[in-house]
């Protein structure tokens, strides 16, 4: 720990940090502070804020564009705060200075963070990303993705940039060892400490995912897979894909204590309206701040899910949440809000348009590696509006939507989630929608009919069998895993992984890559 309103870089735990501290001007505990000049400097080393865009009110927004007006082809409207840091120290920092950033990884990834991928790319050499996957984050307290990312500015020789994951935390005991195996330009591995690959500027410029560069990361959609005829992208099969109703407890239309009744998961959820019982005519729910009970007719209630955990079948055979659309009788201590009708007129609007035959997780955080995550998509015979935490995909059929939950529920669809992942803390995961777009799944157009009926048929089997984890279901190469990838091998034409062999040790390599990211979530 550093101590605080210290003097030096130099003090961590040597020393007595007491009489390290400052005792005034700007970093004293006093917090008294002292105005002074901000010069050009020849090296920069940030942790910034990592405060969401959310948090970014509309004017403090408006000022950040203003003062940054002549980054504006770098920059965006949903950009992260830590954003205007890097385009702060850009700023100050002379040509040929040093920059040395801990990030979230999301900058390597994310098409929000395009511009400032191209800001570094026009600017500097880049020197190092370095990674670990012994925990998320170097940062104390944080439990998302970083990066370290050193570059250099205005440098014209060609130097690669040495991506790196290490195995490790760095620490006062190695720090010196892998530093100078860092810096040595002769270096071939890390030996116990990690991996390292090279890459040049020019292969940083014709790939917008950096991530996949990093060891361990690499593409992981089988070779055979992308070859086949009768795959096409995601936005080619599914053009209108929109994310879930909106619940947030800032806005009117969709605020969850007075919009959803919702069952206890396996998973803990925040909950307002919990069901404690129902019928065919109506729901109970008991309100958990405020122990009070309340009987909601059906007649007002539509199906939803708030969350993939413990929904454990392909085809949605009971309601785990419900939305309440109209009023009833005795309903007035349900609103804690004026305008009731306007609330009910917008929550209609957005059920119509984010309804869908089929809904897959990850739009919100999901855990791919936790015991409540046993499938990642779902199909309804009626359809259905999901919450925030899903992707609607508005198939033209019932019967699209089934050949599309094999899909995403195959090893094949899943290694590909792994790849375009933005990672919040190990294995819990979100799914962007430009992330998923590119992405290659099974396109009904092309299949045989003789191919559709068999993998229909396969559905009505699979639809009500109850899938175990998805870690569960690797490791003991599970009946239902095993005839999805299967016969999704067979209707694309490719026999290797007809075979249960090969399947095994695709599934052992997908395990052994989730269990990675689930070894790093228990590490703080």
């Amino acid at each position: 720990m550093m101590p605080k309103g210290q003097a030096k870089l130099t003090v961590f735990a040597t020393g007595n940090p007491d009489e390290m501290k400052v005792r005034k001007g700007a970093l004293s505990p006093s917090g008294a502070g002292r105005g002074f000049q901000l010069e050009p400097v020849d090296v920069v080393i940030m942790n910034p804020p990592f405060t969401k865009k959310q948090f970014i009110n509309k004017d403090f927004r408006a000022t950040l564009t203003q003062n940054f007006s002549d980054y504006k082809n770098y920059i965006n409207n949903e950009q992260s705060y830590w954003s205007y840091f890097v385009l702060l120290a850009d700023r100050f920092l002379k040509p040929g200075g040093r920059l040395a950033l801990v990030l979230p990884a999301s900058i390597l990834r994310q098409p929000t963070f395009a511009g400032l991928r191209r800001l570094l790319l026009e600017k500097y050499s880049i020197r190092f990303v370095i990674t670990t996957n012994y925990r998320s984050a170097f940062s104390e307290s944080a439990s998302f993705r970083e990066v370290l990312l050193v570059a250099e500015k205005d440098k014209q020789e060609e130097i690669p940039a040495s991506f790196v994951t290490l195995k490790v935390l760095p620490n006062a005991q190695n720090i010196d060892s892998i530093s100078t195996i860092l810096l040595d330009p002769k270096k071939d591995s890390l030996a116990e400490y990690g991996e390292c690959k090279y890459i040049v500027a020019q292969q940083l410029n014709t790939r917008n995912d950096w991530f996949s560069f990093l060891p361990g990361e690499e593409q992981r959609l089988l070779v055979e897979l992308a070859s086949s005829a009768r795959l096409s992208p995601l936005a080619r099969v599914v053009p209108d894909m929109i994310q879930g109703l909106r619940l947030n407890r800032q806005e009117t239309e969709m605020r969850p204590q007075n919009a959803m009744l919702s069952y206890e998961r396996e998973e803990r959820t925040q909950i307002d309206w919990k069901i404690t019982q129902e019928d065919k005519e109506s729901v109970c729910a008991f309100n958990t701040k405020r122990a009070i009970e309340l009987k909601f007719p059906k007649a007002v209630l539509i199906p939803s899910t708030r969350t993939a955990t413990g929904m454990d079948k392909m085809l949605i055979d009971r309601n785990y949440d419900y939305v309440v659309v109209n009023r009833f009788k005795g309903d007035e201590s349900f609103w804690d809000q004026e305008n009731i009708s306007g609330i009910l007129k917008g929550r209609l609007e957005q059920i119509e348009t984010r309804s869908a035959y089929l809904i897959v997780a990850g739009r919100g955080g999901l855990n791919l590696a936790a015991g409540g995550t046993k499938l990642l998509a779902f199909c309804s015979r009626k359809p259905i509006a999901p919450t925030w935490a899903f992707w609607s995909l508005r198939t033209r059929s019932f019967e699209d939507a089934c050949l599309l939950v094999l899909w995403w529920n195959s090893t094949y669809m899943l290694n590909q989630l792994i790849d375009v992942r933005t990672e919040v803390e190990g294995a819990r995961v979100w799914f962007g929608k430009s992330a998923l777009e590119p992405l290659s799944v099974i396109d009904p157009n092309k299949l045989t009919k003789a191919s559709e009926a068999k993998l229909l048929k396969v559905f009505s089997e699979l639809s009500q069998l109850q899938f175990p984890s998805i870690l569960e279901q690797l490791e003991t190469k599970f009946k239902g895993r095993v005839k999805i990838d299967q016969e999704l091998a067979k209707s694309l034409d490719i026999e290797e992984y007809t075979d249960l062999d090969s399947l095994a040790k695709l599934y052992d390599d997908t395990s052994t890559k989730l269990k990675s990211l689930k070894s790093m979530m228990g590490r703080r």
